[in-house]
């Protein structure tokens, strides 16, 4: 973790606010760092455009010492979802975090979408499987994994029903 490229840096600190902890924190323009140990360390590495959500918890104790838990939901396989736990100013790393995830999440044109109908999702979800199969067919993948799911019901999609006739259901 290379201290002159990032925007916010910090220490964990114990629950009463001194830094005596062996776990770093570190933000740049496009990866969040967790570096720990003092004999035997440990550094991660996550891209923010895999961030997804970003929540700030602040318990009495905390608010009383002016510290605060960054807690992510993220893809990342080694982190996945994790915490940022006693940092100083930490609505500001929120902050901070939020404006770079959604930077890099449009600089990597990387979206999330969710698919609602009136009256709710239709047998199966037949219209965000059919969607979610009709852009598998277009992805390349680099690396990764990819799970198949099977062929939407495509007339109930279309017809936001799951009523068919004869076999051109699941």
């Amino acid at each position: 973790m290379n201290k002159k490229i990032l925007l916010w840096y910090a220490r964990k600190r114990l629950w009463c606010g001194l830094p005596w902890t062996f776990t770093k924190y570190g933000i740049s323009e496009d990866r969040f760092f967790v570096e720990s140990g003092l004999f035997n360390t440990r550094e991660y590495e996550v891209r923010l455009y895999r961030i997804m959500n970003v929540n700030l918890h602040r318990t009495f104790l905390q608010k009383i010492f002016g510290l605060g838990t960054v807690h992510f939901d993220s893809s990342d396989k080694d982190l996945g979802c994790f915490d940022i736990k006693n940092i100083r100013d930490s609505e500001d790393v929120k902050e901070i975090l939020s404006q770079q995830v959604e930077k890099e999440r449009q600089r990597n044109r990387v979206t999330a979408r969710e698919y609602m109908t009136e009256d709710g999702p239709v047998h199966g979800d037949e219209i965000g499987g059919w969607y979610a199969g009709t852009l598998l067919k277009e992805m390349t993948l680099s690396c990764g994994e990819v799970y198949l799911i099977a062929p939407a019901n495509v007339n109930g999609a279309k017809n936001g029903t799951r009523y068919v006739t004869g076999k051109q259901d699941l």
